[in-house]
């Protein structure tokens, strides 16, 4: 899926509209900004435990237990905007919030 309109394309450098059209929503930042050959199934921020919405009940002491899960998008994209992003395909090129998963 592209980024913007097609109206604001015609304009940009190649560079710059190369980086628009090769991000996906829920990106921290546009793809190919990171380091070079870098994607983002490479990087930690990609990945994280979510809570689900469903929740159960403890009957004695009525605190809600909610389940978590394991969401692809970015974790980079929700802390800067505390909303959650779409999943991220691990195939896309690193932005510049590239962060390198530990081996």
């Amino acid at each position: 899926m592209k980024l913007g309109s097609a109206n604001l394309l015609p304009g940009f450098a190649p560079e710059v509209e190369r980086a628009i059209q090769d991000s996906a929503p829920g990106m921290a930042h546009f793809a190919g900004t990171g380091p070079d050959g870098k994607t983002c199934g490479q990087c930690k921020n990609r990945g994280y435990r979510r809570e689900s919405k469903n929740f159960k009940i403890n009957i004695e002491t009525l605190e809600r237990t909610y389940n978590t899960y394991r969401h692809y998008g970015c974790m980079k994209f929700y802390r800067m905007t505390q909303n959650h992003g779409p999943d991220i395909k691990k195939g896309l090129k690193a932005c510049k919030y590239f962060d390198p998963k530990s081996e």
